[in-house]
């Protein structure tokens, strides 16, 4: 176990990212582009080789260690961060059996309902970070803010053809998502729907899934659109990554988030709040001017200031 009483400076030098890839992963490659080591957690990512690892871990097979990536124990660093995506109990077991003196953070960007158990991580192994209040309070995690990958932000164009988009994987909210498709489109909006199946090979199971779009690709859209729709999960109040990406983009978002009104970028000529605001208002929502945001107040907001929120605060906020 690592000292206690050390103090951790944020230095990109002394952290490496662990975090599961696709081909095009924005996020990866995104942490990659602003300076931060960062490897796959596995061997083995073809098509066929994942789905054969994920059925191995599914039937809880021994030797799981196998499967993992062996560049991890010829890193020397600090800190490990160790982001959820398809992370297994074992896995960040074994990161810290081959790295005893090393800091281990294992960070949720997703809800626990979608992830792993944090009970089954022992705080003495890693700890645990989360975005999410409900999670952290539940679990007894450290809480973060959330962040924006300040590298991907854009400059919308002027003419805009878009006037709602979506992109997002389906995560139970397939029939709400085509419901509001069709109010949109009743009420003369022009709205783009990109919605995704929860794994690469579902794709099939139902027509309304498409393929998964790359992040740049989606930025496309994303500066010639008014406005974004974010719709969280049940029960989820904390700031997504959508309506961070809105206050740095200065696009629209139009989200069923009701805890945005707490955020403190929160003003009603950025956020239509569903559930709360008259739909009827809806075209002025969109057509009207957007509040612009001070760069100075987006700063504690960027990737970096958040990990070194992270890196820094050694104890953090325990819920």
């Amino acid at each position: 176990m690592s000292d206690n009483s050390k103090l951790y400076v944020f230095d990109k030098k002394n952290i490496c990212y662990i975090r599961a890839k696709e081909k095009k992963d924005y996020c990866f490659d995104g942490i990659k582009t602003m300076g931060y080591d960062i490897i796959v957690p596995y061997r083995g990512n073809n098509l066929l080789m994942r789905v054969f690892r994920e059925i191995w871990f599914r039937l809880n097979l021994p030797k799981k260690e196998i499967w993992f990536n062996r560049a991890v124990k010829t890193k020397n660093v600090d800190i490990f961060i160790i982001k959820d995506p398809l992370i297994i109990a074992e896995f960040i077991f074994w990161v810290k059996e081959n790295h005893p003196n090393s800091r281990i953070i294992f960070e949720y960007d997703n809800r626990v309902s979608w992830s792993l158990n944090p009970d089954k991580i022992d705080e003495r192994v890693a700890e645990k970070w989360t975005y999410d209040a409900d999670d952290a309070s539940k679990y007894g995690m450290r809480l973060k803010h959330g962040a924006y990958l300040d590298i991907y932000r854009i400059i919308p164009q002027k003419e805009k053809s878009i006037d709602v988009l979506y992109l997002g994987r389906d995560k139970g909210r397939l029939n709400e998502l085509i419901d509001l498709e069709k109010t949109f489109d009743r009420m003369g909006l022009k709205t783009k729907f990109h919605i995704c199946a929860d794994r690469k090979f579902m794709r099939y199971k139902n027509r309304r899934y498409q393929k998964n779009m790359l992040y740049q690709e989606y930025l496309e859209f994303l500066k010639q659109s008014r406005a974004i729709l974010n719709i969280v999960q049940n029960g989820q109040n904390s700031i997504t990554m959508r309506e961070y990406e809105a206050v740095f983009d200065g696009i629209k978002c139009i989200t069923s988030n009701q805890g945005i009104y707490g955020f403190e970028f929160y003003h009603p000529s950025r956020f239509f709040v569903l559930g709360r605001d008259d739909l009827a208002g809806l075209k002025d929502f969109i057509e009207s001017p957007f509040a612009p945001v001070m760069e100075s107040d987006l700063k504690q907001y960027t990737f970096d200031s958040m990990v070194r929120m992270m890196v820094e605060n050694r104890g953090g906020d325990n819920c």
